[in-house]
């Protein structure tokens, strides 16, 4: 996704950081995934969700010195703190919100300028295989080759540029929050559901969607033939068949009717006056790969 010597800063993402001996416990009956890949795996990505399995937030976890962080949509930190306390109960953990860091997404092989760097965490995005990297930098280290302008800091409207062209959700733009339904989503495909741990809030529904194949919509990645203007509604021969989410004039993600998916997905696609050509997502035949 990033070429060699590019980075971008994720300045709109915040940071919980859970600790104590029933970390693991406490957040397994809540979240989407296996908190106990995180024992053998560096990173975990993973929902909340209601009772009814409405979608709230999504997050990636990580663990550094002992503990799990939690990085997710800074707009989402105070929905998801106020869960975490409700169900903490007797359970031994803490959460603090940290204030002290930055977060650089960037590929493998530009990772050796954080080599010498002492307080980081470093990754792989945990819903790709190897796609790009994330890097968290602690307390006010400076990394110096980025400063003096060997590496080129990618402008928010480049990275959603990068971002579409490799149909790279962000959920809370690609999502509605209170609404929106996990199998929807393709959270399967982005490694975000454990299917073998036990019950978690809101599990049942997602499960029934699941094996019972009824999911009646699915996000899709979109090719735009640009006219003069979008609109969020798709249309198939004049009837409203999806919405479009995010979007700029190349590349999109959309909800689209799965009968629409499994029937018609060769047809040209009308938003506005412009063409839409609808695929799936390159990622979608992960499935917890």
């Amino acid at each position: 996704m990033f070429q060699d010597n590019c980075f971008f800063e994720e300045k709109f993402s915040s940071i919980i950081k859970v600790k104590g001996p029933d970390k693991f416990s406490f957040l397994q009956g809540i979240i989407s995934n296996d908190t106990e890949i995180l024992k053998t795996k560096l990173s975990l990505y993973a929902a909340i969700l209601t009772p009814q399995g409405k979608f709230l937030s999504d997050f990636i976890l990580s663990i550094y010195e002992d503990n799990i962080l939690i990085e997710l949509k800074s707009e989402n930190l105070d929905l998801v703190m106020k869960k975490l306390s409700i169900f903490k109960l007797r359970s031994n953990v803490t959460f603090e919100v940290l204030n002290d860091f930055k977060i650089y997404l960037l590929n493998k092989n530009s990772l050796e300028i954080f080599k010498k760097i002492k307080f980081k965490n470093t990754f792989s995005d945990p819903r790709f295989n190897n796609l790009f990297y994330r890097v968290y930098i602690f307390g006010k280290q400076k990394v110096t080759n980025l400063e003096n302008n060997d590496f080129y800091l990618l402008k928010q409207e480049e990275y959603q540029s990068l971002r579409l062209l490799h149909a790279i959700p962000d959920f809370s733009i690609d999502a509605i929050s209170n609404k929106s339904l996990l199998m929807e989503m393709r959270f399967n495909c982005l490694n975000g559901i454990s299917w073998d741990k036990g019950c978690y809030l809101g599990q049942e529904i997602t499960a029934r969607m699941y094996y019972r194949k009824i999911t009646k919509k699915q996000i899709s990645q979109v090719k735009i033939k640009f006219k003069t203007f979008i609109n969020q509604k798709i249309l198939l021969n004049g009837s409203e068949v999806g919405f479009l989410t995010s979007y700029d004039k190349k590349n999109g993600l959309a909800y689209i009717s799965k009968n629409i998916l499994e029937n018609y997905r060769n047809e040209d696609f009308k938003s506005g006056d412009s063409v839409l050509s609808i695929y799936d997502p390159w990622w979608s035949s992960n499935f917890n790969s």
